[in-house]
């Protein structure tokens, strides 16, 4: 892209229309603009950053459309040269591709391969620019492009060049796929085909996946991911089975220390022998004991796994492997995607995740082996149901939990050293059961985060807690889907007075109650949920916290907690969290009774920390610009360390 003497464009040619208004009177007169470089660097930075410069850019799209401009703009003159020379945050991170989530028109995704091919080629023809200029930038980058980019020797020499410069790799090839959509309702029309990302095909994977077995010396994440999309039910993908080379990075290891794998299989790689993180999702998904062990073999320091896919368990393979025990591995993340769908095909669903778990502690050496079990469905699988039944038949491998979380996202159970993680359930008590129909033991339990939609329902149980010391209780959300609001009890409605209250938790130390930092995320005062509630269904007790925008009655909290809890000490805290104002006919007579049921009251606008860590578990899961759902991620938010009675 490099532009020759004389030739160059003027900046108002070349910058985007809302900048050229506000420049347009100082720079008329001129073929270049002669600001100040550190003025031309604070420009640069506002195209970089800014997302209201009128610049079209697509809901799904991974790659900002200023991206172009500051790529085009640097071409313009040496002075604007040095200043985008000079930015390094301008060139630390390369976005370039098409989006997965997109459809386009005939030829259009050809087109948009093109622009985006020809923008990534400019940004590395900056960076080696950079480099003769005596600045360096160890830059990240996510590339998404198809086979035919790398059709002749340039282009392949850009990805061996960006190999050898990045520290972080997000690596997506593609093919082009095609869907065809019919419009429902009784005007008939003709199928429209619409081009798509789709999974790279097996023969076009080897003539990219040569390009890979290069030097990368400082590459310290690598990751590589077929298309996932709710495209892909309906795109074909048989001819899957990509392997990864065994000499990908030219068989060295370097800085390489975490790689994720989306849809290929890994054999031998010397490059990967110093991994610490690896995450694997094969395509096909099926993971024996067999590439377990052949994973932990070339991976002597590796310290957390994630997999994902269908572990089959076959004790004549067992009795075939060596006896070998790794020494470093303490956290295994294990991914069921497909649990959801499986369970609404037949009740008997043989995921083998407690075999599973069996062979791990065989054949690791750490007494403090960490594990999770994720059944919750995977984001690129279409199915249309919502949830399914916990799976209680894991419960059995942990001992009593010291933690449950029951909201309106997630279900979880956890011990010192195993975690339960599913989508949510319809009622609690299919959380609190057993796979024998038994009660679950609470004497162990330490936290309980719950979703207000389930607070009648456990305020009823007759549990008795002896350890419990924090309960937190997250307000219903407007944007959650799949419920009938009908069926949504008021938690501070639904909650009656008695003599008795059946929860009988001695050492209970902290109460919080908290709205989502997801309340209201339309911006319009009301509650998309209550939309939904038609007139002829009647009045409902169902309250929405966004409805009036996190304002708590104390009376109200008052009464939940007495009537619901035997406390015989009052609450060393009482947190009131996501709250923006407390409203009460005598505010005086109420805060006189909160503070006789709790030593300190906090009332803030910050959400609980427990419900962000719920959230922040949906977002690994269904983040848009996510590219891989990676199993060992979960480790990052939920707590693992052994908890303090």
């Amino acid at each position: 892209m490099a532009v020759q003497s004389g030739s160059a464009p003027s900046a108002t040619q070349i910058l985007p229309h809302p900048v050229n208004e506000t420049l347009y009177p100082c720079a008329s007169s001129r073929p270049t603009l002669l600001f100040s470089p550190r003025y031309v660097r604070v420009l640069y930075l506002h195209l970089h950053r800014s997302r209201n410069l009128g610049l079209r850019r697509d809901r799904f799209s991974n790659d900002w459309r200023p991206n172009s401009w500051r790529i085009r703009a640097s071409q313009t003159c040496s002075s604007i040269r040095r200043a985008a020379l000079a930015t390094p945050d301008l060139w630390t991170s390369v976005k370039i591709g098409p989006s997965v989530q997109q459809t386009y028109g005939k030829d259009e995704l050809a087109e948009e391969r093109a622009k985006n091919w020809t923008s990534f080629t400019g940004a590395l023809s900056v960076i080696n620019r950079s480099s003769g200029a005596g600045f360096e930038f160890p830059a990240r980058a996510f590339v998404s492009f198809a086979a035919s980019c790398l059709q002749d020797y340039s282009s392949i020499a850009c990805v061996q060049d960006l190999l050898r410069r990045v520290t972080t790799l997000r690596f997506e090839p593609y093919s082009q796929g095609t869907v065809r959509f019919s419009s429902p309702g009784p005007v008939h029309e003709p199928p429209r085909a619409k081009d798509v990302l789709a999974p790279i095909s097996a023969s076009e994977w080897r003539s990219v996946a040569d390009v890979l077995c290069t030097n990368a010396p400082l590459l310290e994440f690598l990751d590589i991911a077929v298309p996932r999309s709710l495209w892909s039910y309906v795109t074909e993908d048989t001819d899957c089975e990509r392997r990864i080379p065994d000499d990908i990075l030219a068989g060295e290891a370097g800085q390489l220390r975490t790689c994720r794998l989306d849809g290929f299989l890994v054999g031998r790689a010397p490059a990967f022998s110093c991994l610490t993180s690896f995450d694997y999702r094969p395509s096909p998904d099926t993971i024996s004991r067999t590439d377990i062990t052949r994973i932990m073999d070339q991976m002597p320091v590796l310290q957390t796994l994630g997999l994902c896919g269908r572990f089959p368990m076959d004790d004549r393979e067992l009795a075939s492997l060596p006896a070998s025990r790794h020494q470093c591995l303490s956290r295994v993340a294990l991914a069921i995607p497909n649990y959801v769908s499986d369970v609404a095909s037949g009740p008997h669903v043989n995921d083998n995740v407690s075999c599973l778990v069996d062979f791990f502690r065989e054949v690791c050496s750490r007494s403090d082996l960490h594990f999770i079990a994720d059944f919750r469905q995977g984001r690129d699988i279409y199915f249309l149901g919502q949830t399914a039944p916990f799976p209680s038949h894991v419960s059995a491998d942990i001992k009593p939990p010291r933690r449950i979380v029951a909201t309106h996202d997630v279900s979880i159970l956890q011990d010192d050293f195993v975690i339960l993680l599913a989508s949510h359930v319809r009622v609690l008590d299919g959380l609190l059961t057993t796979s024998t129909g038994g009660a679950i033991d609470c004497s162990f339990l330490v936290q309980v985060t719950i979703g207000d939609m389930y607070w009648p329902e456990f305020a009823r149980l007759s549990v008795s807690a002896p350890q419990l010391k924090g309960i937190c209780i997250s307000l219903l959300l407007c944007s959650t889907a799949g419920t009938d609001v009908t069926d949504v009890e008021s938690m501070f409605t639904a909650t009656e007075a008695r003599a008795c209250p059946s929860l009988n938790c001695p050492a209970l130390e902290t109460f919080t109650v908290s709205c989502t930092s997801r309340s209201d995320r339309w911006g319009r005062g009301s509650c998309y949920m209550e939309m939904l509630q038609s007139a002829d269904r009647g009045p409902t007790p169902f309250r929405c916290a966004c409805r009036n925008g996190g304002i708590f009655s104390l009376t109200e909290v008052h009464a939940l907690i007495i009537n619901s809890i035997r406390l015989s000490v009052p609450l060393r805290q009482l947190r009131l969290m996501g709250v923006h104002a407390t409203i009460d006919i005598d505010p005086v007579a109420a805060f006189l009774l909160i503070t006789s049921i709790a030593d300190d009251v906090l009332v803030s606008k910050d959400v609980a920390q427990e419900v962000l860590d719920v959230e922040r578990l949906q977002k690994q899961q269904h983040e848009e610009n996510a590219q891989f759902w990676a199993p060992s991620h979960s480790f990052d938010t939920l707590r693992t360390s052994a908890f303090t009675v």
